[in-house]
């Protein structure tokens, strides 16, 4: 059954404004409506405690005098805000709230494809940028996200998962780092198919990366890699408000960890991931040109 299959259903069961109701979200589990998605169930949830629900249904009362591109574009503004409040991937998010409105016939489909990640875990206190000392005396960064994955920055991805305090970041049948989380700092034993005795290893968190407190604490400049294009000061606004000293006023996002950053009039878009100990990725305009982009905080 489709999630919004299970939403119609309970709702020709109750009515409407039963999706504000705090059983819903147990209606829909109990009809599997979620599968084995941990993630799309854990952010359906919160947007239910969060009682985004209640706004679809501000919405719903409001259907006579909303076409659909107006119901999307509020679908939107609610998908960044739950995004940027509590840091899901903003797919995620407009992926159930797309289900929800096309349930309530408010949309006349649901275009969000949602990519083929593994369930993330519940629990997300690993989340963030690490010093991965994988071997003795060998460090690389690692970035766990909520996708389930965990990419080094030599290239390798890892899957992890976390159960209390005990972590595991691993690739099947290839290599398995287990540990136990305390405070800010994993650590424990690996071991690999060529290396069944195994080895110590550990992953202390960073205090730096593409956090919303990083990023909103002080002067950034973007440093293009193409001579057409001067240095960017810029400073990451609430409300995602992007001020740029060249351009005025933009619009920046966060997503998981990926930043997003639009200015010029949108002309311009940045689209960057901490990599390596600084965030940096491609810049693209609408014709279409690419280069690539530094983003370096101002001391």
């Amino acid at each position: 059954m489709e999630l919004y299959e299970a939403i119609r259903l309970t709702v020709d069961m109750e009515d409407e404004s039963f999706i504000k109701d705090e059983r819903f979200i147990n209606y829909l589990a109990d009809m599997q409506a979620f599968g084995e998605n941990v993630s799309i169930r854990n952010v359906f949830k919160q947007l239910c405690v969060a009682q985004y629900m209640d706004e679809i249904y501000t919405l719903w009362e409001k259907r006579t005098n909303q076409d659909d591109a107006q119901t999307r574009n509020s679908l939107h503004r609610l998908a960044n805000s739950a995004s940027q409040k509590y840091g899901f991937k903003q797919d995620n998010v407009l992926f159930c709230l797309e289900n929800v409105a096309y349930a309530l016939q408010l949309i006349s489909s649901v275009t969000v494809v949602l990519k083929d990640y593994p369930s993330s875990p519940d629990d997300v206190s690993i989340i963030g940028y690490w010093d991965f000392t994988y071997k003795k005396d060998k460090t690389m960064q690692l970035t766990i996200s909520r996708d389930g994955f965990a990419r080094a920055s030599s290239g390798t991805k890892y899957c992890w998962k976390l159960s209390g305090d005990r972590v595991e970041i691993y690739m099947p049948d290839l290599v398995s780092y287990e540990g136990v989380l305390v405070d800010d700092t994993i650590s424990g034993t690996a071991t690999s198919s060529y290396n069944p005795f195994g080895w110590e290893w550990s992953a202390k968190r960073r205090n730096d990366g593409m956090t919303m407190d990083n990023l909103t604490s002080g002067e950034w400049v973007i440093v293009n890699d193409v001579q057409d294009l001067d240095d960017n000061n810029v400073r990451f606004l609430p409300d995602n408000i992007l001020d740029s000293t060249l351009y005025g006023t933009g619009r920046w996002y966060l997503n998981g960890d990926e930043l997003e950053i639009f200015t010029a009039n949108d002309f311009i878009k940045y689209t960057g991931r901490f990599i390596k100990g600084q965030v940096s990725g491609k810049g693209r305009n609408q014709m279409s040109n690419e280069w690539n982009f530094k983003l370096i905080k101002k001391e």
